[in-house]
């Protein structure tokens, strides 16, 4: 959904389970060029007013609809510009933050999403299968795990061990005296 800086009626509807998904962008166009050849959406011209875009939003192609600009509005924007009044929302650090990952929190929902409608065989009825309690504790239950299982120990499984010697100093006055007697062994041969 596209959020313009003069419409936010957008935002009334906002949650926070589509913030993290991804779904609201900022100066995001409508390829007009894909809409007109399309034959699942439309354009209306009205002269005086300019053209009218109708959109199917049940259509498979809806993600094609939309011109690959924009920016996403990232969750604590959304909350921002709904708080009521002046109430300010606090920017926690990385090291105090509680909550999981939006990233982690979008491999899960499409994680679980694909999993569910593979079973099933129906994509769509599962796309919002997880509200945002449930996306919320799923993530900190899977970065609990990662912490019990994660540690020196267990991570020395997926590195692999690189040493690196040292060549003596020694070793490097060898090598470079034994140029030397190359390069004057070659100029008594001419």
């Amino acid at each position: 959904m596209n959020i313009s800086q003069t419409d936010r009626s957008l935002i009334n509807n906002a949650t926070v389970y589509n913030a993290a998904n991804g779904e609201y962008y900022k100066q995001q166009h409508i390829d007009l060029e894909y809409v007109s050849q399309s034959t699942k959406h439309k354009i209306v011209n009205h002269p005086p007013r300019g053209i009218e875009v109708i959109i199917d939003k049940q259509a498979d192609d809806l993600d094609k609809v939309y011109a690959p600009k924009g920016t996403v509005v990232p969750p604590d924007e959304i909350l921002d510009m709904l708080k009521p009044g002046n109430l300010k929302i606090p920017i926690v650090h990385n090291e105090d933050k509680i909550l999981p990952d939006s990233e982690l929190l979008k491999v899960i929902h499409y994680f679980v999403s694909r999993k569910i409608s593979k079973a099933d065989g129906d994509t769509r009825r599962f796309i919002r299968s997880m509200d945002e309690s449930a996306l919320l504790a799923m993530g900190m239950l899977v970065e609990s795990w990662v912490d019990e299982l994660i540690d020196e120990e267990s991570v020395r499984m997926f590195l692999e061990n690189y040493s690196y010697e040292r060549p003596e100093e020694s070793d490097i006055d060898r090598d470079t005296s034994s140029d030397d007697e190359d390069e004057e062994e070659d100029e008594e041969d001419e």
